[in-house]
């Protein structure tokens, strides 16, 4: 599945994926609507999630994000995003098709573990695991592909799975 976005749920490897593989690109939203969100790293950011962090906003938000995500849809790249409401309605506003990433109900332990030892805080790790049956339900609504990945998979498994890399 080319020129799709691909809405993936925490922890499935978005960014390991980017890392590993310079076709596939982890998009966040974040880095187009603040201005300093580049100047925090990678450890920082995992700590920050779920508590409230001053960012000054990008003029350029939304256009930079429109046209970065036009100009590498069409040169083959794979974009990958993280699943939640602000990025799906994103998408929809702006007409990018896009499918989603949610782990299999044998990966769910494993991710409780990953989430804690990347050092995410406990409102984190608990928020993430009691949301995937209620995205897994609220996905639904959108007509979209939904890819799953099982236990010890993952997100670049499921690209070389369909073949895209």
């Amino acid at each position: 599945m080319e020129n799709v976005i691909y809405l993936v749920y925490p922890g499935l490897g978005k960014t390991y994926s980017a890392k590993i593989n310079k076709k596939i690109l982890d998009v966040s939203l974040s880095k187009f609507e603040n201005l300093n969100y580049e100047n925090i790293n990678a450890k920082d950011i995992e700590k920050l999630k779920g508590t409230q962090i001053e960012m000054k906003k990008n003029p350029d938000s939304p256009n930079n994000l429109i046209d970065f995500l036009n100009n590498n849809l069409h040169n083959n790249k794979i974009i990958v995003m993280a699943l939640k409401p602000s990025n799906i309605d994103f998408l929809i506003k702006n007409n990018f098709d896009f499918v989603f990433v949610m782990p299999a109900e044998d990966k769910i332990e494993e991710l409780k573990k990953q989430y804690q030892d990347r050092q995410n805080t406990q409102f984190v790790v608990n928020r993430n695991i009691e949301n995937i049956s209620k995205t897994n339900q609220d996905i639904l609504k959108y007509s979209k592909k939904i890819f799953y990945i099982n236990k010890h998979k993952h997100l670049i498994d499921l690209f070389n799975d369909i073949k895209l890399i």
